[in-house]
């Protein structure tokens, strides 16, 4: 299966729900591995893997997806370790959630008045998958 089968297949992040407008599959140093409606560049890829880590940062500031600016929420820890986390953000009306598995960053961006956590179980159904196979 190729990466774009993740983002834009039957069961992807924005067909398993009709509430995910954009979304995108990156590894940790920027890399693209599958994205659709995005363009973020290598550097905030670089910055939201490091935000993971410290987030006081991005907590103030807020973040970046593809040139918009986000606001940071609040994060999930899983086990209270920031190796599986979810970090949940805002623009205007849309959400953003954010997951971090050991290699790859999952992001899903809802469209305007979305509901935030039904953006954060599709980000976190795929995140999970790629986890267990231990990306």
């Amino acid at each position: 299966m190729s990466w774009s089968q993740w983002v834009v297949g039957p069961n992807g992040l924005i067909n398993a729900d009709s509430q995910i407008e954009n979304a995108g599959i990156y590894g940790h140093d920027g890399t693209v591995w599958a994205e659709e409606g995005m363009n973020c560049r290598p550097e905030e890829i670089q910055f939201i893997t490091k935000m993971f880590i410290d987030p006081h940062y991005a907590r103030e500031n807020g973040f970046q997806v593809s040139g918009k600016r986000y606001l940071y929420i609040r994060e999930d820890m899983e086990s209270g370790a920031w190796n599986q986390s979810v970090i949940h953000g805002r623009t205007g009306l849309c959400p953003i959630s954010i997951y971090k598995s050991a290699k790859a960053i999952v992001i899903g961006v809802g469209k305007a008045d979305a509901i935030t956590g039904k953006i954060a179980v599709t980000v976190c159904k795929i995140g999970d998958s790629l986890a267990s196979f231990g990306l």
